[in-house]
């Protein structure tokens, strides 16, 4: 043969599959950086266009007379006029 035992061919493959392990992974954080910087580039695009941000109904609490979210969930109160989901 080569001059190859067992163990260097299997050391070998083992290398192999490590080398190849460490490019997979860095192709997908580099897959990640990418798409992360995308949603910024995105994000701040929509800031520089004055993209209306969806307004919040608030309304008082008849019982405390804090303002909530309309659609907020109870606030754990016995007696909190806010619907149960």
């Amino acid at each position: 043969m080569l001059g190859l035992s067992v163990g260097k061919f299997i050391l070998l493959v083992l290398i192999g599959l490590v080398v190849w392990m460490v490019l997979r992974y860095r192709s997908r954080v580099r897959m990640i950086r990418e798409a992360f910087r995308e949603m910024q580039r995105q994000a701040e695009q929509a800031t520089r266009a004055g993209a209306p941000k969806p307004p919040v109904s608030l309304r008082a609490c008849t019982v405390c007379g804090a303002y909530v979210a309309a659609d907020a969930p109870p606030c754990g109160r016995a007696d909190c006029p806010q619907p149960r989901r």
